[in-house]
């Protein structure tokens, strides 16, 4: 269910950056700029073992309230957490405690992320959340921070389909060479050759890139005529991604 709803495209159950815990008690890591780490725990109600498939996914089953189901997935940009919903009577929010380097703070997005800052710089994000039923109907579902916590809500009711599935995933972005940006940041790098320097360049202060503002614009705007998103490299190479290999973020 679990990787019908995310996809295994994007999969990496070998990286070095991304971690799953033992049991499901324990701390989901990743990666964070160039030294740091993110930490959260999952909203598990008993130390479940985990159990670790072919494709990558560690799943801890009936570890969270009213027997939902939890996993962990490690991806080529970050790790992924995610909630399997098994009925109406479970509950609507699900905590996430973070453990953020010294210094970092969890912002709320107007795209519904949440974003990871430390000294001006962005060291990565959990994208805007995402929620589908048992047929693959997306699910009403947001985010809110509750002191060190990350709150996700899902808005699910009594002609929903279950189970539902819902996710929480956090990317790097600079860590792994690569910045991704949504639909919404991607129309704002269209605007412009000084407006896309300056939105780069205010994602990039922990890690200064040198890219041209008229290739930003340029690609920005090829990517809003496919539907697709603007990604830069560290090396300075402004591609463009679509988010369907079950990362989400270019929405």
């Amino acid at each position: 269910m679990v990787e019908q709803a995310t996809g295994t495209g994007d999969l990496a159950p070998d990286s070095a950056r991304a971690t799953a815990p033992t049991t499901a008690t324990g701390l989901v890591t990743a990666a964070a700029g160039t030294s740091d780490q993110v930490s959260f725990t999952l909203p598990a109600t008993g130390s479940v073992n985990g159990v670790k498939s072919g494709q990558g996914t560690v799943t801890y089953p009936n570890a969270a309230a009213d027997g939902a189901d939890l996993a962990v997935q490690p991806t080529d940009d970050g790790i992924r957490a995610l909630v399997t919903i098994k009925d109406a009577d479970a509950p609507r929010e699900y905590r996430f405690p973070l453990t953020l380097p010294q210094g970092a703070t969890a912002e709320a997005q107007a795209d519904g992320s949440v974003a990871v800052v430390k000294d001006g710089g962005r060291l990565g994000a959990f994208s805007a959340p995402w929620a589908k039923d048992a047929v693959g109907k997306p699910v009403q579902t947001s985010y809110r921070i509750d002191g060190d916590t990350l709150v996700q809500t899902v808005a699910f009711n009594s002609d929903t389909s279950f189970p539902v599935v819902a996710d929480p995933h956090y990317t790097w972005g600079i860590i792994t060479g690569t910045i991704y940006f949504n639909k919404s940041e991607t129309k704002d790098l269209a605007l412009g050759a000084g407006a896309a320097v300056a939105i780069l360049g205010a994602v990039t202060k922990v890690t200064p890139l040198t890219v041209s503002g008229i290739a930003l614009t340029a690609a920005a705007n090829i990517a809003i005529n496919h539907g697709q998103c603007v990604k830069v490299s560290t090396a300075s190479t402004v591609g463009m991604y679509s988010g369907k290999a079950g990362d989400g973020y270019c929405k």
